[in-house]
């Protein structure tokens, strides 16, 4: 909730946006795909990215991405360099499989909280130095290139949704840029809905911004949101009939985008609704990596 205030306050025109998704979710949808087609989008393209912040995420991201591969989906990797270097023979050989690997910063910001019995979350980039932030950066991409044999040209900043600020964005993709990145996914559905599913930001990097529920297209759809979160409000029921509302919507209407959706291997390893979701959408999207979009967009 806090998050939301202060994404608010930072993007005044977020209230707006809300309000004609109530009124008018459809037309919302229209600006959406005409902003996609003036970026060279003139399909609808699916990204599944995996964020692995944990042992247990290392654990069974193998068999999620085998899973997700029969599903024809080779999914994207967003892994800490602390989480690459420990399970280092296990993301080779995804990459060998064939999936594109981000940089996610180094440090692992996720553990296990022993006295509340629960996952907490840490290192969060809005709490950082920017020489703290830049020095992440840094240290992940020499881990993946390290790790996985060749430099990243993504990330996806870990804690995302609350480094959001126009300045905190701009740092961001200043430090991208000194390392020679071609672009981040690192923005809330907010930027997608009103810039479009590819953006270029000042400096030249592309954005893919991550997609969002459809009854509350401002609010990403997440895994941990719907399957693990404490005392959460949403199930693994409500993934799958978010989800299928988006197909629904995309495909009735003939719209071009990209659903930009990431989840937590661990999260959904053996959760039957989740892989349901992949399925739905491949029924009436082009499965892709980044790579293969920055091909697509014309920016």
């Amino acid at each position: 909730m806090l998050n939301r205030i202060k994404n608010i306050l930072t993007h005044p025109g977020m209230s707006a946006v809300n309000l004609y998704a109530r009124a008018d979710r459809a037309g919302l949808y229209r600006h959406y795909a005409r902003r996609c087609r003036a970026a060279g989008i003139d399909r609808l393209y699916l990204v599944v990215s995996l964020d692995c912040d944990l042992t247990r995420d290392t654990d069974c991201a193998a068999a999620v991405c085998e899973r997700l591969r029969g599903l024809g989906v080779t999914p994207v990797m967003a892994v800490t360099g602390e989480l690459l270097e420990q399970g280092a023979a296990v993301y080779r050989a995804i990459h060998a499989a064939g999936s594109e690997f981000m940089n996610h910063g180094h440090r692992m910001h996720t553990y296990w909280d022993e006295p509340s019995g629960a996952y907490r979350s840490c290192f969060f980039y809005d709490a950082l130095t920017p020489e703290q932030v830049r020095e992440d950066i840094r240290r992940g991409h020499e881990t993946v290139r390290a790790v996985i044999g060749q430099p990243p040209c993504g990330f996806r900043a870990p804690h995302f949704g609350t480094f959001q600020t126009r300045a905190q964005l701009r740092a961001l993709h200043r430090i991208l840029k000194e390392l020679d990145y071609a672009y981040s996914s690192s923005t809330m559905p907010y930027f997608g809905l009103t810039k479009g599913a590819a953006f270029r930001a000042p400096g030249g990097l592309i954005e893919f911004p991550v997609s969002g529920m459809w009854s509350r297209p401002l609010s990403v759809l997440d895994t941990w949101s719907c399957f693990e979160a404490p005392g959460r409000a949403l199930e693994s029921a409500d993934y799958l009939r978010e989800g299928r509302a988006v197909a629904r919507h995309f495909a009735e209407a003939g719209l071009p985008g990209i659903l930009n959706y990431y989840a937590d291997p661990s999260h959904i390893a053996d959760r039957e609704e989740f892989f349901e979701t992949i399925a739905e959408w491949t029924r009436v999207a082009e499965p892709a990596d980044y790579a293969r979009l920055l091909e697509v967009v014309t920016l």
